[in-house]
């Protein structure tokens, strides 16, 4: 091994003693979802999110095959001609069919789960689109489902080309127009894809092949009416599948086609559910855009109790909001997440769906009141309040249609039952009848303004609700921002304040000017109880997080402590909570630190005897565990985690809090293990794959790291932690100038800490660009704060490893005065152990590597220095029991096999046993093909190897295999 390979590599990184961890609020989960998903976070073998499925499970291979699937491909018999459609786990095609004649169909391939083809196969209606057969390759783990390709578009498509004008749509014929513009023709030629826009088309196409009875009816009327009559035929479709227990659970326009003739079907009933099964083997899923209130606290929940309350009634919701949409061209929800949405936000959209129901009126005054009340009645957050069937939706639908009066729903204007009477009876619009009617309207004005004073009252006590659950909202975003950014690995103090800013604005959303109980507040007092209940609870967490916040940066101070035990004291006030265990843990440990010995020991006393009840109350007494950041108090963590997660097993921080944990205490597996099942809970998060790069990073798997950091980047763009660690990784990776690109992008979005500045010192020296290095190390200098302290000494044994192989001396310096303030600094003593290394010094060097692995056992460069040296020093024993510790720790980490075959030739330089040879050529190569990237063409303790032709071979098939890698 080079001894100047980790003279350059070992860069910026927090040692144990200074992570702090992470800890926060309730989040996570993804908008299409499996009832099992969170139960992988208390599985150990779990590694990473898998999608539940109803029964069985898919094939590993299923999902690659799905992808290598192609057009132009035969399956079960069917031509691939083009693709229609491709969602998280299935892909649609449409296909000739050989054994009939080559008719176009649409064919669906799958893994083999879900239940749609046994749930189509009993529905036969006009409105539901129908299936030919099903085909199943259980080796490969593939299902084809065959369905008559009708043409057409999805409803999503037709109200997006419709909308996308400034003139709002009043004519049926423009939704027929819009159909055509976006749809495909029923009678399809091989020549052009289905809706290709690349050139023009024959003007013949554009007709539907059969006779357009149904376009002629939708042109003919209203747009209002064109959209309730398309309603109307799918809820008709809809009341055909629950009269045979089937809820299909995902109504929304993309799952809704228009067909090329007009006619409305229901699609993808690979989510639905079959009533009469057993629900404990049902697949929850949906998409939250659409979802009824019991749905997204089905969702967001997981239990059993609440994923039976999805029922038919909310399909009908579902519909309702099609129904809304369609109308007005706007979702009726300020929430609407789709396919990643924490559970926080499915509580909040669950919430907010059940205080209020939207008005199309609002949007569209010109809509029907029958319109307004169907969509009203649709929408009702009260199962046992909308429409109990779909069969109802439709006849009132079509009541509207024919200008009668509503069966189910209620006719909302006295004036608009008038006007549906006189549309039935034109008749009657005679000069005699006139007197009559004007006096029938006139008393219907004179009820108007009878209620208007009611109406007023409702609108102000409406917008006074509005202003609560908005100020609320905003609650909810300050706590996840301060949960993210007080509680972070990064180490950085900045992150800290900033949170604690964050924390304190929080707080002061509540805050009355004479001192009352933020419960007072005004917007407190108008939110449901429930919502009260929530907001006090998320307040006490706050204050409980900002106190340690402080605490932790001006640890031991006086005034901060006594600071923290008044902000416990706030939290304690806050009415309608159990006790906290939590609470009096801090308190302990704050009165303590004081000197209050009597006092600490009562605290601890109260504490002793409160038993936390529910899944947050273990969450909290986790965080007041991890707090002490000794393997004592993680390991307390861990178990009050374990059982946050039996009571509530889609926490998604209680699982991130949990990695930390299992991270502090060097179990990177189950660490890795945790932070993979938070990428599966909540995808966009960024922090889960940041996390995960740096226990990935510390684990010496560095190509993995910088794929989960570059993930985190792609989900924050301006994450300036994950672009420093990202260029950390590349300078271990000798990657200098994509490394720089890292430290350039994180300097232009901050203001440019030590870090930064020593990060981007370190690729200039590598790249030869010593004068640009020189002044990145005095800007460096200058930013870091003078005299003892974290940061300095964190920069200056980054220097001293920056500038080891060009100023030795100064490097020595910068070792040196870390060890004055810290005698025991592994990275500052690994520092003089390269530095005597490679002055031929063995016996000082290894000095120096024993005294670093006493402070640090796991500091696995130190490991493979010490077996090297001990290797030249013709130890080979001590030095493969060295090789074999590194390798047991990091089976997979490419350096501790490179390590490993260092130390076998060296073995072989002494006594050239063949066996010795083949052990060391063996491990070089694994090594490379882990990623390793000494350079092994002049390593000196390869000599004993470097004539075999094997040895020219590995390397000759390792720059092959880097030669598309970035330098």
């Amino acid at each position: 091994m080079s001894d100047q390979s980790d003279s350059q590599t070992l860069c910026v990184r927090v040692p144990a003693a200074e992570v702090p961890t992470l800890r926060a609020r309730p989040q996570g989960d993804s908008g299409v979802v499996g009832a099992g998903l969170g139960a992988a976070a208390n599985d150990e073998r779990a590694t990473r999110p898998i999608r539940p499925l109803a029964q069985g499970g898919r094939s590993p291979g299923a999902s690659d095959r799905l992808e290598r699937i192609k057009v132009g491909d035969v399956l079960f018999g069917f031509r691939l001609r083009h693709p229609l459609g491709q969602g998280a786990f299935a892909r649609v095609f449409v296909a000739q069919q050989a054994d009939l004649a080559d008719r176009p169909v649409v064919l669906k391939v799958s893994g083999i789960e879900g239940i749609e083809p046994q749930t189509l196969s009993r529905l036969q209606h006009t409105n539901i689109v129908p299936i030919y057969s099903v085909h199943e390759d259980p080796r490969a783990g593939l299902r084809a489902v065959c369905m008559p390709y009708f043409g057409g578009a999805s409803l999503s498509s037709v109200l997006e080309r419709l909308w996308s004008g400034e003139e709002r749509p009043t004519r049926g014929a423009q939704l027929v127009a819009a159909l055509k513009a976006v749809g495909s023709p029923a009678s399809e030629t091989w020549s052009e894809a289905p809706g290709s826009r690349g050139g023009s088309r024959d003007p013949s196409r554009e007709q539907p092949a059969e006779p357009p009875s149904l376009f002629s009816l939708m042109g003919s009327l209203g747009y209002f009416k064109a959209i309730a009559w398309v309603v109307a035929q799918l809820a008709e479709g809809l009341e055909h599948a629950h009269q045979r227990g089937v809820i299909h659970r995902d109504i929304k326009p993309s799952n809704i086609l228009l067909s090329a003739d007009g006619q409305p079907l229901l699609l993808d009933f690979n989510v639905s559910i079959d009533a009469t099964s057993d629900a404990d083997h049902a697949l929850l899923g949906g998409t939250v855009a659409y979802a009824a209130p019991e749905h997204l606290l089905a969702l967001a929940l997981g239990s059993l109790d609440q994923f039976q309350a999805v029922d038919r009634r909310s399909d009908i919701y579902s519909l309702g909001l099609v129904l809304v949409e369609s109308l007005s061209g706007e979702r009726p929800f300020t929430h609407n997440g789709s396919y990643s949405v924490p559970v926080s936000q499915l509580e909040a959209m669950a919430s907010d769906r059940s205080k209020k129901v939207p008005s199309i009126r609002q949007v569209r005054s010109d809509v029907a009141w029958s319109l307004e009340s169907i969509g009203r009645r649709c929408l009702d957050p009260d199962p046992a309040k909308r429409y109990q069937h779909a069969s109802h939706l439709a006849e009132d639908l079509h009541q509207f249609l024919e200008d009668r009066p509503l069966k189910y729903a209620p006719e909302l204007s006295r004036v608009e039952r008038i006007r549906k009477f006189f549309r039935r009876n034109p008749r009657l619009l005679t000069f005699s009848s006139v007197s009559a009617v004007a006096l029938a309207l006139f008393l219907a004005v004179g009820w108007a303004f009878l209620g208007a004073r009611t109406r007023l009252a409702e609108t102000r006590t409406r917008l006074v609700e509005a202003q609560a659950r908005e100020r609320k909202r905003a609650h909810d975003s300050g706590v996840l921002q301060c949960q993210g950014l007080i509680n972070t690995i990064l180490g950085d103090e900045s992150h800290i304040r900033q949170g604690i800013a964050v924390c304190e604005r929080t707080l002061a959303l509540y805050a009355l000017a004479d001192g009352r109980s933020a419960q007072e507040h005004p917007d407190w007092v108008h939110l449901a109880p429930a919502e009260r209940l929530e907001l006090a609870e998320d307040r006490r967490e706050l204050l409980l997080l900002l106190a340690g916040a402080r605490v932790r940066l001006a640890s031991g101070d006086p005034r901060e402590l006594r600071a923290a035990l008044a902000l416990l004291d706030h939290a304690e006030a806050l009415d309608s909570l159990n006790p906290s265990k939590a609470l009096w843990l801090d308190r302990a440990t704050y009165l303590d630190q004081l000197g209050n010995h009597d006092g600490a020991k009562a605290a601890q006393g109260l504490a002793d005897q409160i038993q936390p009840n529910s899944a947050r109350d273990h969450y909290l007494l986790a965080i007041s565990h991890a707090r002490t950041r000794s393997p004592g108090g993680y390991r307390k963590a861990v178990a009050e985690l374990g059982e946050a997660l039996r009571l509530n097993p889609r926490h998604y921080w209680s699982v991130m809090q949990r990695g930390i944990c299992h991270m502090e205490l060097g179990e990177g597996i189950l660490a890795v293990r945790d932070f993979g099942i938070c990428t599966g809970l909540w995808p966009e998060h960024p922090w889960s794959y940041f996390d995960r790069a740096y226990v990935l990073d510390r684990s010496g798997m560095k190509v993995e790291a910088i794929e989960d950091y570059t993930a985190a980047l792609e989900r924050a763009p301006k994450f300036v932690g994950a672009l420093t660690n990202r260029g950390l990784v590349r300078l271990e990776l000798r990657q200098y100038g994509p490394a720089l690109v890292d430290f350039d992008a994180a300097l232009a979005l901050s203001k440019g800490t030590a870090a930064i500045r020593a990060g981007r010192g370190i690729a200039l020296e590598a790249l030869g660009r010593h004068g640009e290095a020189d002044s990145e190390f005095r800007e460096a200098f200058r930013r870091v704060a003078p005299g003892p302290g974290a940061e300095r000494t964190r920069f200056l044994w980054t220097y001293g490893f920056a500038v080891a192989d060009r100023t030795p001396e100064a490097a020595k310096a910068a070792f040196d005065e870390v060890l004055r303030h810290e005698p025991h600094h592994p990275q500052a003593l690994y520092g003089l152990a390269m530095l005597s290394m490679r002055g031929g010094q063995l016996d000082l060097a290894l000095h120096f590597f024993n005294r670093v692995l006493v402070t640090d056992p796991r500091f696995m460069q130190a490991r493979h220095g010490r077996a090297i040296v001990l290797a030249r020093l013709k130890d080979h024993e001590r030095a493969s029991r060295e090789v074999d510790w590194c390798l047991e720790h990091q089976p997979g980490a490419g350096d501790s096999v490179y390590t490993a075959a260092c130390v076998f030739a060296l073995a072989a330089k002494v006594n050239p046993d063949p066996r010795m040879i083949d052990k060391a050529l063996d491990h070089l190569k694994r090594a490379f093909d882990l990623g390793t990237d000494q350079v092994a063409a002049t390593d000196p303790d390869l000599e004993a190897i470097r004539q075999d032709p094997r040895f020219t071979a590995i390397l000759a098939a390792a720059v092959a295999a880097r030669s598309g890698d970035p330098k």
